[in-house]
């Protein structure tokens, strides 16, 4: 095996772990339907990066591992953002489960 075929495998796993790193956020979203604690500037900064990095792959045409990736990269973050946003004005007192030590006194 050549160094490019190595050097692919490498790019290639990154990607893979960069796609699913992001799977958790967007089960545990839709589990709690929940989003309100998370950054709005923080993903639209990321998104940000992405579109940029992006249009620099296209306009380079250098490396397309990185083209996947930032791809996967938009698609899920747009995934992050409508989920806040769909789940905004969903209560957190409707998707908790009281614990013990959330109860008061008169109610144990």
């Amino acid at each position: 095996m050549d160094t490019d075929s190595q050097w692919k495998i490498v790019g290639i796993s990154g990607i893979f772990f960069a796609t699913i790193y992001k799977i958790p956020q967007i089960l545990k979203l839709i589990k709690t339907k929940q989003g309100k604690d998370l950054s709005n500037k923080m993903f639209l900064l990321h998104l940000t990066a992405y579109i940029l990095l992006l249009a620099y792959q296209f306009g380079t045409n250098t490396d397309n591992i990185l083209i996947s990736y930032y791809i996967i990269g938009i698609i899920q973050t747009s995934i992050l953002l409508f989920l806040k946003y769909f789940y905004r004005n969903t209560s957190s007192v409707e998707n908790e489960v009281a614990t013990p030590y959330q109860l008061s006194i008169t109610e144990i």
